[in-house]
């Protein structure tokens, strides 16, 4: 024999050996799925049915009941429901719907929340049976496409916590609204704050404390800027500065920086608001400024100082002349025009002596708001400044008491529907 031949001959000695050998280790399907569980085939052998009307399992009857195929648009039906039926418990009718396997008398739960994931994973596992179908390229890439736009509308959802943000929104409305730095600690207002959004709990303020500490590190930036944009200004720095008190009875100095900015913009910015103690005395008042003068460094480019006629402003212009060694005290000086206005209209209206009387109607209306014998003299000082006067009487008369106001209203209304009436317009202020 060739040496070809023995070769072929041994060749087909060992596919026959290897066909033996796995015949041999064929089993049953049945002997096969109880062997290797959890492993199945691609043509998995049938099993039998128990499914019927009536099944009686572990001591409880249970019914067959009509399944009502729930079926989505461009899907199909479960082949969970080729292996299994939905049965109630004749003794517990309140338990629900279940689904009972047709080979092996196995009871899952159906739930509405809940997909067929269970009875799939139970016909796996237990019966090497695969009842997921294949899909296809096209449906594979419309199913990620679907689950991209879960993702994103989830995302969308999910609003993300800007730190620094919400940082530099709270300190905004703490300090325009004049809230209390204790108010972060109140549960209410945490309450809001964790309804809207629960991922900002370990940022939430727990302390006044900080809040203050972040209001004067704001404060602190804030003043850099500022000096920053006054060192860079294409003209002389000028100052207006004015004493107000405050809601507390504080007296409080205002200063003001006005300029003109690089892109050629007249600027107004707060530089400062100090608080006075003592007698308001010139010298006090020049102290102040120039320490803020000093610290923003504007000792070369002073321009004017604008303040009202009083007699403390004078005084606190010449101290500011001689501590920064300018030129004259009186090309420094400059009127507050809207403070000469008032002071003329006021003179218009009640006399020279205005600030006098002004200060008599002060004292008699607070003795008038505790006695009423008072109230004539407050009539007669204004009467006597004559239409004006009058027409001041008439309208304090009115809004003295809301009885009055409403009277009024009823007044005006009445005579506005007579003039309607007529087909003429009658107008009106509203004292409210």
């Amino acid at each position: 024999m060739s040496k070809g031949a023995l070769q072929r001959a041994f060749l087909l000695a060992n596919t026959q050996k290897k066909l033996s050998n796995q015949l041999t280790n064929m089993t049953t399907p049945s002997e096969s799925s109880e062997s290797t569980p959890g492993r199945f085939s691609s043509t998995p052998t049938p099993l039998l049915s128990r499914r019927g009307d009536s099944r009686r399992i572990h001591g409880k009857t249970w019914s067959l009941t009509a399944h009502a195929t729930n079926i989505r648009r461009n899907s199909q039906i479960s082949r969970i429901w080729e292996h299994g039926a939905e049965y109630v418990n004749l003794s517990e009718p309140n338990t629900g719907s279940h689904w009972i396997c047709d080979h092996c008398d196995s009871i899952i739960a159906l739930r509405r929340s809940q997909s067929n994931w269970n009875a799939s994973r139970h016909l796996l596992k237990a019966h090497n049976i695969k009842v997921k179908r294949e899909i296809n390229e096209e449906e594979e890439e419309q199913e990620e496409r679907q689950a991209e736009r879960r993702e994103a509308t989830f995302a969308a959802l999910i609003a993300r916590v800007n730190v620094d943000k919400f940082r530099e929104l709270l300190i905004r409305w703490i300090v325009q609204s004049q809230i209390p730095y204790s108010a972060v600690k109140s549960e209410a207002f945490r309450d809001l704050l964790l309804c809207l959004q629960p991922g900002i709990e370990r940022y939430l303020v727990r302390s006044h404390n900080t809040i203050a500490s972040w209001v004067d590190e704001e404060y602190q930036k804030g003043r850099q800027v500022i000096k920053s944009q006054l060192q860079q200004s294409l003209s002389r720095i000028h100052f207006s500065f004015d004493i107000w008190t405050s809601p507390a009875c504080t007296a409080i100095l205002g200063i003001c920086a006005h300029f003109l900015a690089p892109n050629l913009h007249l600027k107004h910015a707060l530089i400062g608001l100090k608080a006075i103690e003592g007698a308001h005395q010139g010298e006090t008042i020049a102290e102040l400024v120039g320490d803020l003068i000093q610290w923003f460094e504007l000792e070369q480019i002073l321009g004017v100082f604008i303040g009202d006629n009083a007699g403390n402003v004078d005084t606190a212009v010449k101290a500011l002349v001689r501590r920064f060694r300018l030129d004259s005290s009186k090309g420094r000086r400059a009127r507050c025009c809207g403070h000469i206005i008032n002071l003329a209209a006021k003179a218009f209206l009640l006399g020279n002596d205005c600030e006098a009387f002004i200060d008599e109607i002060d004292a008699a209306e607070h003795r008038a708001a505790r006695d009423e014998q008072y109230l004539a003299v407050q009539q007669a000082k204004w009467r006597s400044q004559g239409p004006v006067g009058k027409f001041h009487n008439i309208v304090a008369y009115i809004r003295a008491t809301s009885q009055r106001r409403h009277e009024f209203k009823e007044a005006v209304q009445m005579s506005i529907n007579r003039a309607r009436a007529r087909g003429t317009r009658l107008t009106y202020l509203s004292l409210s």
